[in-house]
């Protein structure tokens, strides 16, 4: 999915939290990072009680840095992590979440890696971090502390993506020999795109068999082409909710390869916790609060 749908998203929620907001910012990567990087985000926001957010299934691989250990809390279908620690790594979800909020409010600086920036970055077998939520110092150990510690000392938010570039740099060469694979690369941009393709189609297309490309997925994404493929699928009509909430959704299911009606069903709400009417009238009052 295109950096851009995330940071519209991300203009959305920070929009209807105008008032509370101090600061909101994206950042592009440097060209050396650009192939495992999507974009940086430094948000702060002031609050007096805990924000609750529903995030929908995303395609998100991340990293972040709480700059001033605000704890905040993970609501999981079947458990919490509450996040005290400086820095974690997030794989890719597979079911909508809960966040909550320090009641205090918000200082993070994050990363959005592509696809399988992680495993680039790592060399982690992406299948023990699906839909799961890391603490970075139990891949990097102490160095993370260190890293922490001197982007505390920053004189501003460029200071400290300098730092973390740096960082992130030394690790990409040092995972070098883990050269991009290129069949991965073509079944993701395939699987990103504003057309659905079928696995069978796909593998055609990327000259792999259906063992091939279900072990790249799961050892470099964390998860199985097809599951990957459905959270594509979603995230692309999602997108068009969040554009035009009042569209013929019904339209929308068909153009994009489900079986019929109830199937489309089914899935968005697996992925975002409400139908596809339920999601497009809690978009209509958003869009509603902006003005």
């Amino acid at each position: 999915m295109p950096g851009r749908v995330w940071k519209t998203m991300f203009k959305i929620l920070f929009s209807i939290l105008l008032n509370r907001m101090t600061y909101f910012k994206t950042f592009p990567p440097c060209p050396e990072l650009a192939e495992i990087v999507d974009f940086y985000w430094r948000s702060i926001i002031t609050l007096s009680e805990s924000l609750s957010q529903e995030v929908p299934t995303p395609l998100m691989q991340g990293m972040t840095f709480n700059l001033n250990a605000l704890a905040e809390d993970m609501i999981f279908p079947e458990r919490k992590l509450t996040m005290k620690k400086y820095c974690y790594l997030f794989g890719q979800p597979v079911k909508p979440r809960i966040s909550l909020s320090n009641p205090r409010g918000i200082d993070i600086l994050g990363v959005k890696f592509k696809a399988m920036g992680i495993h680039r970055l790592t060399g982690l077998n992406m299948r023990y971090l699906a839909d799961d939520i890391i603490e970075a110092d139990s891949v990097w150990g102490n160095e993370v502390e260190l890293l922490c510690e001197q982007m505390y000392e920053a004189s501003g938010t460029g200071e400290m993506i300098w730092m973390l570039e740096k960082f992130l740099t030394g690790k990409l060469r040092q995972q070098q020999k883990k050269r991009n694979n290129l069949a991965m690369a073509g079944a993701l941009e395939l699987m990103g795109g504003k057309k659905f393709y079928t696995l069978k189609a796909i593998q055609e297309m990327t000259f792999t068999s259906k063992k091939t490309l279900e072990r790249y997925f799961l050892d470099q994404v964390g998860l199985p082409p097809k599951r990957y493929a459905r959270i594509c699928r979603f995230n692309l009509v999602k997108n068009m909710f969040d554009q035009q909430p009042g569209m013929n959704w019904q339209e929308i299911a068909f153009q994009l390869g489900y079986y019929d009606q109830s199937h489309f069903i089914k899935e968005f709400k697996e992925f975002s916790g409400k139908t596809p009417n339920e999601y497009c009238a809690s978009r209509l009052l958003e869009s509603s609060a902006l003005f």
